[in-house]
C-alpha cells in the first residue's frame, strides 16, 4: 500500500515565508499554493489508483 501526500498546511507556508519573505499579499498567495498542491495532489490520486 502506497501513502498519499499530505496536504500543505497554512502553518508550513507560515514556516516557508518566515525564511522567504515576500511582497505578496498572504491570502493571494495562499490560495495559489493551496490550489496548485490540490492539483498535484489529486494527479498523483489518478496516476496512482490504477494499482
Amino acid at each position: 500500500m502506497m501513502a498519499a501526500p499530505a496536504p500543505i498546511t497554512a502553518g508550513m507556508v507560515s514556516e516557508y515565508l518566515a525564511q522567504h519573505p515576500t511582497a505578496i499579499d498572504r491570502g493571494e498567495l495562499e490560495a495559489v499554493v493551496f490550489a496548485l498542491d490540490e492539483e498535484f495532489r489529486t494527479r498523483w490520486a489518478d496516476q496512482n489508483s490504477h494499482d
